[in-house]
This record gives C-alpha cells, structure tokens and sequence, in this order.
C-alpha cells in the first residue's frame, strides 16, 4: 500500500488508522509485487503486540523470493525469547516380573509370628502393614523416570507402539528385498552386456 494511496483515497487512509489505532503494526515493508516498472507493497501482515507478550516474543518477518506469480510471498515468524524451564523428571515405581517376583519372596520370608499371636486386633493389623508396607518399598523403589519414557505422549498407547514397530520391521523387510530384486537385475544387465 504506497503512501499515495493512504493520502488520496479516504476508505484506505480510514482502514489504515483502524489498524494503527487499535495497536495492529504493519510488519511487511518490502515491496510485494515487483515488475520491470513499479515495485508496490500489496500483500500486508499486521501484527497486534500483546503487552504480556512484549519482552518474551521477537518478530522476524520477510519475502521469499520465487517466480511462480509476479507477487512474492511474505512471511511471519514469531519467535518465543522465554528461558524454557526444564521440567525435573519425575520419580515412578517400576513393576517389572523382577521387582514383583522379589516381592512374593519377601513377603514370603516375613516374619509373620506377631501378626498372628498378636492381642489387639489393632496392633497386629498395623504389624502386618508395616511389613507389606516395607517389602513394597524395598522391592518397588522410586527411581527417576527415563528420559526415553519422559518422552512419551499418553495419547501413544501400547497397541499404537506395537503397530508402529511391526510397520517399520515390515518397511524394513520391503526396503530390503527391493533393494536386493535392484542388485539383482543390475547382474542381470551386467552379464548381458558382458556376453
């Protein structure tokens, strides 16, 4: 939009102050249609800056340069300055057929004489739970998630992983007798042109 425009024709100068006035900043000031005659800025981008957004969201804007129609395309990149906070990892029990066979063995190896021979039925509950209570502690111990595992999406079930992995092995199968049907027409090729 050339600065004649916004000063001759009322509907433009009128479009051009609704914009500023309501704080949206015209971010494309290059040229967007350019021939052997006249260079114009037809193609706008407007930009409304938040406040909050103000001191974390840096504005990169700008043409790609192509001849596929005689306007270029104009971009806009808002990029985020914020320090990105890494999140601690968080502390998970791990149920493996290890951990859990170390549990019935514990639980097996346990003193159970006070519980049985025990008076108040209280004190002999609260004997049985301390016991259950420090054999799941000892056998299913919190450890940091793994970075691998912080990766994972809940959406990303256990059947969708099972799929992906047998579509990659079949991919992998189908990449590789390709590849070899490829080498052997090459022989092929090579032979005959040998005789």
């Amino acid at each position: 939009m050339s600065e004649t425009k916004c000063t001759n024709n009322k509907d433009t100068a009128e479009y051009v102050d609704n914009l500023l006035s309501n704080n949206f900043i015209p971010v494309t000031i290059m040229p967007t249609r350019i021939t052997s005659y006249s260079a114009s800025l037809i193609d706008h981008i407007y930009y409304f800056e938040s406040p909050k957004n103000k001191e974390y969201v840096s504005v990169k804007t700008g043409n790609f340069l192509q001849d596929i129609s005689d306007h270029l395309p104009n971009y806009l990149l808002l990029l985020n300055n914020k320090k990105q906070s890494k999140s601690p990892r968080p502390t998970v029990r791990i149920f493996s057929e290890k951990n859990m066979i170390k549990f019935r063995n514990d639980l097996q190896q346990a003193d159970c004489t006070p519980v049985y021979d025990g008076v108040d039925i209280s004190h002999s509950y609260d004997t049985f739970l301390n016991i259950l209570t420090n054999a799941f502690e000892r056998c299913f111990t919190l450890t940091k998630l793994s970075r691998k595992r912080m990766k994972d999406k809940p959406w990303v079930t256990t059947a969708l992983k099972k799929s992906g992995h047998f579509k990659n092995l079949l991919y992998k199968k189908w990449i590789k007798t390709r590849y070899i049907k490829l080498i052997e027409k090459y022989i092929k090729r090579w032979h005959t042109k040998l005789k």
